[in-house]
């Protein structure tokens, strides 16, 4: 089930403009999803998970006429509290289906089923296992002779620490380990000369958890020569919810975050915590 938070809102919102500004010409995209989810899935309990304003009052806010990708977005899959949209349906939304190549790895039986039927007679391919098997078999890189925008995003549930988790429980989660298998995608991807992007997104990271994501993202950045930003929220308990962008483009991450604090300043609530700088 979706959360449908600040964090949710911060994923949507930066995927959503990466791939408006990656196919404003027209082209066709190449996703790589590590974490699907399925085509939609209801919220959970409001009572029991923190819901935060900001999130719903966008979703009521979404029109088809809006200048902001993910509101176009909302407004087209009719996304709602109910019925809240996976990033592929988001994509599809935008730039309809049959411009839409690539992979999306998701580990539950229920949400493979569903993005099986969503995606059939299409270029999207999905794979019922974790991405890292999936990486194993070469399944993610790029195929011969790319000759579309890429976007590879990930959306795992937070970021653990060595030892926090042993190798088999690792599925829903994303580790130090997992970055060198993510430089092997991306360089592959970068190589094609293909403008692209990365995203990743943690969502409740204490300070230790997060200087850790940002750590090891930013460096894989760095090796590989990519222009990278840090977005990001805070929630009433102190923690983060964090996304990183890195991009062969200039001046796209830049102008992702810079975008998302605008579009957050534009959602603030009485009553909404943001306490802590990113770095």
């Amino acid at each position: 089930m979706a959360r449908v938070n600040d964090g949710n809102l911060l994923q949507h919102f930066t995927e959503c403009a990466l791939v408006a500004k990656l196919t404003a010409e027209g082209e066709s995209l190449r996703l790589v999803a590590t974490h699907a989810m399925a085509p939609h899935e209801p919220a959970e309990n409001p009572e029991v998970h923190d819901f935060n304003r900001r999130a719903r009052a966008k979703l009521a806010a979404a029109s088809k006429d809006s200048d902001v990708a993910v509101l176009r977005a909302y407004a087209l899959t009719f996304a709602s509290t109910e019925r809240y949209p996976n990033s592929a349906a988001l994509f599809a939304a935008l730039l309809g289906a049959p411009r839409l190549a690539g992979v999306l790895c998701e580990i539950r039986p229920e949400a493979r089923f569903a993005l099986e039927e969503s995606w059939r007679d299409t270029d999207v391919a999905i794979e019922g296992r974790d991405w890292r098997e999936a990486h194993a078999d070469g399944v993610l890189f790029p195929p011969e002779g790319l000759d579309r925008p890429w976007l590879i995003t990930l959306d795992p549930y937070t970021w653990l620490h060595d030892g926090e988790a042993k190798k088999e429980q690792r599925g829903p989660y994303l580790m130090r380990p997992d970055v060198e298998l993510l430089r092997h995608v991306l360089a592959g991807h970068v190589r094609t000369g293909q403008p692209g992007a990365l995203s990743a997104f943690v969502y409740g990271v204490d300070p230790s958890h997060a200087k850790a994501f940002r750590s090891h993202m930013l460096k894989l950045a760095d090796r590989l020569g990519l222009e990278r930003a840090v977005l990001g929220v805070g929630g009433p308990d102190g923690t983060r919810h964090l996304g990183i962008v890195m991009t062969t483009v200039p001046d796209l991450a830049a102008e992702a975050a810079e975008g998302w604090d605008r579009f957050l300043s534009e959602a603030e609530a009485p009553g909404d915590v943001d306490p802590a700088p990113l770095d």
